[in-house]
């Protein structure tokens, strides 16, 4: 059974940049330093065998992508 495909960061921009397009919203990445070393906290869960679960897999990328969401 083949392992989990990982998003890049040119991927995540791409479609991000789709996305704001339909709501006329100006495009921005605030620092691609910092979207790049969420991307891969979730690679690094699998390399150091520390889960090979998706959800938790997503569950990680999702806190590391948190101060990338405005507050609301």
């Amino acid at each position: 059974m083949p392992g989990p495909f990982f998003v890049t960061a040119a991927d995540v921009i791409t479609l991000n940049q789709i996305f704001v397009e339909t709501t006329g919203e100006p495009f921005h990445i605030r620092d691609r330093g910092l979207l790049e070393s969420a991307l891969a906290v979730p690679i690094n869960c699998v390399a150091y065998n520390e889960t090979t679960h998706l959800d938790q897999l997503a569950l990680h990328l999702a806190l590391d992508l948190r101060p990338f969401s405005p507050p609301f």
